[in-house]
This record gives C-alpha cells, sequence and structure tokens, in this order.
C-alpha cells in the first residue's frame, strides 16, 4: 500500500502535466516544447513504473510463499520423517497433508 501511495504522486504528477499540454497543444507545436514535454513525461513514468516493477516483486514474493511453503514444509517434515523414524506410512502422510494446506490461510491473510 505504501508503493501506492508513492506512486500516486508520480500519476497525479503525470496526469497534471497531459491536463496542462492538451488544451495547449498549439502552443506546444508551435514553439516546438515537443520534446521537453515528451522527456518530463517519460523522466516521471520512469519513476512511476519503477515503483510498479517492486511492486510486482512483492507480489510476486507473496504469491510464492502462499502457494509454495505448505509444500515444501510437508516434503522436509516428511523426509526428516524418514531419516529418523523409518518408513513414512500412507495412512499417516495422506492425513498430514491436508493439515499442510490449512498452512495457507494465515499466508493467505498477510498483509499486501
Amino acid at each position: 500500500i505504501q508503493n501506492k501511495v508513492k506512486n500516486s504522486k508520480n500519476t497525479q504528477a503525470r496526469g497534471g502535466m497531459i491536463q496542462e499540454i492538451l488544451p495547449a497543444m498549439k502552443l506546444v507545436k508551435y514553439y516546438a516544447w515537443e520534446q521537453f514535454f515528451e522527456q518530463e513525461i517519460a523522466k516521471i513514468r520512469k519513476r512511476e513504473m519503477k515503483l510498479h516493477w517492486k511492486n510486482a516483486n512483492i507480489k510476486t514474493i507473496n504469491i510464492t510463499m502462499v502457494f509454495g511453503t505448505p509444500p515444501m514444509t510437508a516434503c522436509v517434515i516428511f523426509a526428516a520423517y524418514e531419516m529418523m523414524v523409518g518408513r513414512l506410512a500412507a495412512t499417516l502422510a495422506f492425513t498430514t497433508l491436508p493439515l499442510f494446506n490449512i498452512l495457507r490461510f494465515p499466508l493467505v491473510v498477510l498483509p499486501k
């Protein structure tokens, strides 16, 4: 959410600049200011996209954690059980798998 708040300033700045340019398009063309405004908008857009990229990476890590943690936990615990206790019975394995899937709920409700 903090990234979205930071990014709203960039989006508003870009939108405000475009709102200034559009009504005065004749002046922009007449004085050949296209490159200047294009560069300014590109700078703002670059900052905006940098924050979007950061936000997308955080979301990707969050989703990976939600869907990757329960199976990895099950594999590690089953491997440890095999090494310490012995052969893992199917009844025990299939009974504990739903319990590992229950781990997803707390991960889903983590702050986004």
